[in-house]
């Protein structure tokens, strides 16, 4: 509060010294600034937008001159919707100066894809009030990492009853969290000529990990160098990803045929032609 005080004086009058006390306030609106949002970096990017399973992270300043008693609150909501929903807790301050606050949100689901909005907003003791810009930012489907289990550079007989297993580990980089069995749509690749990849099978994860038993029907591969990957694919919740190529080598007998000379009799010192045919076991 401020004080009045007022002197007097004039010719032939007393002078006179009059204080009234507490006659007005001088009233401050408060000011928020320098908001921010930050998602987590696990998945090597702290930009507003973020996967669903990322926290998120919210800050701002507030500055109130007069000293008032402030309530800020955390305001976000999808577009496709009007109403905002409050990121609790409540923050408060008295005698704010540049005073810093921050929220955070670790609890978006899958179902909550898409843009939203963002705001902050602060309440005074009395009738003052003040938010900042309404902001977006996008909820993303989670990323996705693997980690290399089993299956490169392995060799197999074409034609034999053996076979070979590709296994990778996915891993919800958002979450940091492996996964258990299902939750996720992933494809193995494998090059059936050792340039083209080819949509083998889809998977689902066992007990965490992508397994896929080769065991190709005769004919069907080249023999040499064939490569082989996983990925995901299609998932609603997880963007797509693949893994490093892995490679597996395909053997196969050889047979010879020699079909001239068979049992002839020729001249000594006469050219003898020699006509053979080798093939594998599909006949190439």
């Amino acid at each position: 509060f401020y004080n009045i005080t007022v002197y007097s004086n004039a010719s032939n009058f007393d002078q006179n010294t009059t204080t009234n006390r507490s006659t007005f306030w001088i009233e401050t609106e408060p000011v928020l600034f320098s908001e921010k949002l930050n998602s987590s970096t696990s998945d090597g990017n702290a930009s507003y937008d973020g996967g669903w399973g990322e926290t998120f992270n919210w800050t701002v300043n507030i500055t109130d001159e007069d000293g008032d008693l402030n309530t800020i609150r955390l305001w976000v909501k999808n577009q496709s919707s009007d109403e905002w929903q409050f990121v609790s807790p409540a923050r408060t301050c008295s005698n704010c100066n540049n005073t810093f606050f921050s929220n955070i949100k670790n609890n978006f689901a899958c179902s909550q894809l898409g843009i939203w909005t963002w705001k902050w907003n602060v309440t005074e003791d009395d009738v003052w009030n003040a938010s900042t810009s309404d902001r977006n930012f996008t909820i993303e489907q989670n990323d996705v990492n693997f980690t290399y289990m089993d299956g490169n550079a392995t060799t197999k007989w074409r034609n034999g009853t053996d076979s070979v297993t590709f296994s990778y580990m996915p891993f919800d980089r958002d979450r940091e969290l492996s996964f258990g069995t299902g939750g996720l749509n992933g494809t193995v690749w494998i090059t059936p000529n050792h340039f083209n990849y080819s949509n083998v099978s889809t998977l689902s994860p066992s007990s965490g990990f992508f397994n896929y038993t080769f065991d190709p029907a005769l004919c069907s591969y080249d023999v040499g160098v064939e490569y082989w990957k996983m990925g995901t694919l299609s998932s609603i919740c997880y963007k797509d990803a693949n893994t490093s190529a892995g490679t597996v080598t395909l053997n196969a007998p050889l047979t010879t045929q020699i079909r001239f000379p068979n049992n002839t009799v020729v001249t000594e010192g006469s050219t003898v032609p020699i006509s053979f045919n080798s093939s594998d076991e599909c006949s190439v």
